[in-house]
């Protein structure tokens, strides 16, 4: 969920959209009866503000909370260069808030419709039944474009890193990432980590966790950090 303005959504959903609207707009109970929540003592918040991240922060904390996992979105799409719904990221490393260990969750897929058909009057679908189009370019230059953006968060003293490395997860094993997987973790060797700690998502059930020697994805993860032989 997003719960501040951004033009990505301004220009998909309309001016000023974000996901407190279609709360405002649900029905006091859902399908099965049961009652759906509304905000409490944060209220309605723009997380793009330091103060509902640095309650949040102190709720973490008093409830035993170890950390944050944010999502981050990069399209590699010209419509749409660099960073995405990233408003209160950048805020963080500015304000301090919410003042707990983090890392990044790069929710590396395309946006389709599949929980609300109401676009904005004047968006344009790039594809069929598509919203946001995810990339993943060839040249080694978007990628490090992409690097050198990360980095500020990863050298953050609150940043989670696992044997000094930092921990990125991706949203589902995509074939695109067999080339960005071990370019990004170079990157972070030439910047001073032991490399990067990845863990990546399928889209299947636990009992179907795939061997790191299944499909092309083996090359990718070989040399490094998996779990228990399984890349999750």
């Amino acid at each position: 969920p997003q719960f501040h303005k951004d033009s990505l959504n301004d220009r998909i959903w309309g001016e000023g959209f974000t996901d407190w609207d279609s709360l405002r707009n649900a029905p006091e109970k859902n399908r099965l009866g049961f009652k759906i929540p509304r905000p409490t003592e944060l209220g309605y918040y723009n997380y793009s503000e330091a103060e509902p991240r640095r309650k949040q922060g102190e709720l973490a904390n008093q409830y035993g909370i170890d950390g944050f996992i944010f999502h981050h979105y990069w399209f590699n799409d010209e419509a749409h260069p660099g960073p995405n719904l990233h408003e209160p990221l950048v805020n963080m490393l500015k304000d301090g808030y919410p003042d707990v260990p983090f890392a990044l969750h790069w929710c590396a897929q395309k946006w389709i419709v599949t929980w609300n058909a109401k676009v904005a009057p004047d968006f344009k679908f790039p594809e069929s039944d598509v919203l946001q189009t995810q990339k993943f370019p060839e040249g080694e230059e978007k990628i490090k474009e992409h690097y050198d953006w990360l980095k500020q968060f990863f050298h953050h003293p609150n940043y989670i890193k696992v044997d000094g490395k930092p921990l990125f997860l991706l949203y589902e094993k995509k074939r695109g990432h067999l080339h960005w997987l071990p370019k990004l973790r170079e990157l972070a060797k030439l910047d001073g980590f032991p490399g990067l700690y990845f863990v990546v998502g399928i889209s299947k059930p636990h009992e179907h966790l795939l061997e790191v020697k299944d499909e092309e994805f083996e090359e990718t993860v070989r040399g490094m950090n998996v779990y228990k032989g399984r890349v999750l």
